[in-house]
């Protein structure tokens, strides 16, 4: 198995029995690369292998690594610098990483010339955003124009759902949860603004903050705002967002 993953996506395509490989991103803080147990796990749970990505910011080796991967989770995290989008960090913005930022932003960029699924979750789903064009809220309490009824920055753990999500009938998330609406997990405080030209949004919480998109010219790409990595193990909607990645991933031409 680990000479076969040595050998890259193309060789495992001779391989139909062989698990995608699944590259995650970490944060970078204090010297350290981390990430949270629970994105492995889902990974694991939904058929791929989990590959902890190194976040080099040198493009020979960014290329490289994600040659040998399948598929790109972008993890959730802090804000995204607003700088990226062309705006000024207004003063509610949170801790920002623009090491982690330009990390992110070598990743997707090569993922998505080889186009290979690309999943973003979170600050994921916001840096994509970003990346493709759009821009962001920078603090939804003081911000956003919805009526500001939905508690974005839930106080419970991840494996509790504690808002609600309206799901477009045409999106691909509707046909992979088979849900009009589902209940979600929520951990941040900014959200898209203005969508990438790109970008459908296809989920929104019910004070219309958007809670996923898709890319219909490029649909290996798709974002959520929710951590279905924290629901899996009971949730079997979340389940299926993640196995859905993991066979675009496998079935990758």
């Amino acid at each position: 198995m680990l000479s076969l993953w040595f050998m890259g996506a193309e060789a495992r395509k001779q391989n139909p029995q062989e698990k995608p490989v699944i590259g995650i991103s970490l944060d970078i803080k204090e010297g350290r690369l981390t990430v949270l147990a629970n994105y492995v796990r889902a990974v694991e749970a939904a058929g791929g292998i989990p590959y902890l990505l190194p976040m080099s910011h040198d493009s020979a080796s960014v290329a490289a690594v994600i040659q040998r991967t399948d598929g790109l989770i972008i993890t959730g995290g802090e804000d995204v610098n607003p700088l990226l989008y062309g705006k000024e960090p207004i003063p509610q913005i949170g801790a920002i990483n623009t090491e982690r930022d330009q990390a992110e932003e070598m990743l997707f960029k090569q993922a998505r010339r080889r186009r290979i699924p690309i999943l973003g979750i979170c600050r994921g789903m916001q840096l994509i955003n970003v990346l493709m064009g759009g821009t962001l809220c920078q603090d939804i309490p003081s911000q956003w124009k919805g009526d500001g009824s939905v508690q974005h920055s839930q106080k419970v753990p991840k494996d509790v759902a504690t808002h609600s999500i309206l799901i477009d009938k045409t999106s691909i998330l509707h046909d992979m949860t088979g849900c009009d609406s589902m209940a979600v997990n929520s951990f941040h405080h900014q959200c898209i603004d203005r969508q990438a030209p790109l970008l459908r949004i296809t989920a929104r919480a019910k004070d219309g903050v958007p809670e996923a998109f898709q890319c219909d010219k490029e649909p290996n790409i798709m974002g959520v705002q929710f951590h279905p990595e924290g629901l899996f193990a009971n949730d079997k909607a979340c389940l299926h967002i993640l196995q859905y990645f993991i066979r675009q991933a496998k079935t990758r031409k």
